[in-house]
C-alpha cells in the first residue's frame, strides 16, 4: 500500500443478499465518509478495487456500507476481510491533544536526554491508551501510559515524544 494512504476501517461479513457490509471504522474517518465518496479496498496492503460510497447504515462500530458495483452477497463476499482506505489528505484533522495511531509508530521515546527506545505499538486501554516502546538496547517491551501527565510533550515533526521525568528510571531498562 502506498505510504499515502491510511487505513481507516475493515469490511467485515455481509449483510443481507443485497450486497451491503458489515465494517468496523478505526477512527472517525470511515464514519464520517459521505455518500459518493472513493476508497480503496485493500488487502496486505495492495489496492483490490476502488469503491464509491452508496449508503451507510449502522452506528459506531456496527456500520453497515453498501458501494456502487456490489449488489449481490457474492460480490460482497469477495470483499469481506478487505481494509479501507483513503490518501492521507483526506484524513480528518485531529483535535489538539489527539493523535492518529500511525503518526506515534515509530518516533522515539526519551526521558531527560536518554532515548528509551522507538515505539512499536499502541494498545488501547479502558482509562487511556498504552505506548508499547521497544527498548534501545533490545529486550522485553516497555508499556508506557499515554496521559497527558506520562507523556507532557508530543513532537511528531521531530518524530520523538518526550516522558515525564520519574515515570521510568532509564537505568532499569538496560
Amino acid at each position: 500500500m502506498s505510504d499515502d494512504l491510511v487505513v481507516i476501517g475493515r469490511l467485515n461479513r455481509p449483510h443481507g443478499i443485497r450486497g451491503a457490509l458489515r465494517a468496523r471504522p478505526s477512527g472517525p474517518n470511515l464514519v464520517r465518509l459521505a455518500v459518493g465518496e472513493r476508497v480503496d479496498a485493500t488487502r496486505d496492503g495492495t489496492t483490490i478495487r476502488t469503491l464509491t460510497l452508496a449508503s451507510r447504515g449502522g452506528t459506531g462500530d456496527a456500520l453497515i456500507l453498501t458501494f456502487e458495483g456490489v449488489t449481490d452477497r457474492t460480490s460482497a463476499e469477495a470483499l469481506a476481510g478487505a481494509e479501507l482506505a483513503i490518501p492521507r489528505a483526506r484524513l480528518i484533522p485531529t483535535e489538539p491533544d489527539t493523535f492518529y495511531v500511525r503518526s506515534l509508530i515509530g518516533c522515539a521515546v526519551v526521558s531527560g536526554s536518554t532515548t528509551l527506545g522507538v515505539v512499536i505499538e499502541v494498545t488501547p486501554g479502558p482509562a487511556n491508551d498504552i505506548l508499547v516502546v521497544h527498548p534501545e538496547g533490545g529486550g522485553e517491551a516497555l508499556l508506557l501510559p499515554f496521559t497527558e501527565d506520562g507523556v507532557p510533550e508530543v513532537d511528531l515533526e521531530g518524530r520523538r515524544l518526550v516522558v515525564r521525568a520519574g515515570l521510568i528510571d532509564p537505568e532499569e531498562i538496560r
